[in-house]
């Protein structure tokens, strides 16, 4: 047997072609590049770069804060039903029952327009955060300056309930780590790779 037919002559049996290119038969990259390939692909000159976990975490807690603020819209229609449930018990206890034919309507009306006010402020919340997060995933330079000014104006949540601070702090913590040093070179690489 020659020695590269015998397969404990390399330690292994040769799987596959052999590269013609190659003259020791030690297998090894294929002849041809393949663009599926891991590393850099045809027509770039910059290899692939892993995601830095800040883009992770920012991402990760843009999509929480879009989440939060559909569980906000929906525990302030609760709040909002509830309430209207307890101010037309307190106008029916009244004996002559003239409240009752003067409010309803108000009432109800009120009751619609706080619904449909807190569905809307809630939604363009959340597309809102939707939207950052997509953009944060995808590598952009963009939500790093927009978040920055929002933060700003989003301070002023902080003076809400647990779940309006919740949803401020997870937007000030991703607009921190959109910041750092790691986060600003990989979107700059994402940028030249687009």
């Amino acid at each position: 047997m020659t020695q590269n037919g015998d397969p404990w002559f390399n330690g292994h049996t040769p799987s596959g072609p052999q590269p013609i290119n190659d003259p020791f038969g030690r297998g090894g990259p294929p002849a041809s590049p393949d663009p599926f390939a891991l590393g850099t692909p045809q027509g770039h000159s910059a290899p692939l770069v892993a995601r830095p976990l800040s883009m992770h975490v920012a991402f990760g807690a843009l999509v929480l804060a879009a989440a939060l603020s559909v569980l906000a819209a929906l525990l302030g229609v609760l709040t909002i039903l509830d309430l209207q449930g307890r101010v037309q018990n307190l106008v029916g206890m009244e004996p002559s029952g003239a409240a009752i034919s003067y409010t309803d309507d108000h009432i109800g009306g009120a009751t619609i327009a706080m619904v449909f006010t807190m569905v809307t402020v809630a939604a363009a919340f959340a597309f809102g955060y939707g939207l950052f997060a997509r953009a944060v995933h995808q590598g952009k330079h963009w939500p790093r300056t927009w978040a920055s000014g929002l933060a700003v104006l989003s301070l002023f949540g902080l003076l809400g309930g647990p779940l309006v601070v919740t949803i401020v702090v997870l937007g000030l913590l991703s607009v921190g780590l959109l910041w750092l040093p790691v986060s600003r070179r990989y979107c700059d690489y994402a940028s030249t790779r687009l």
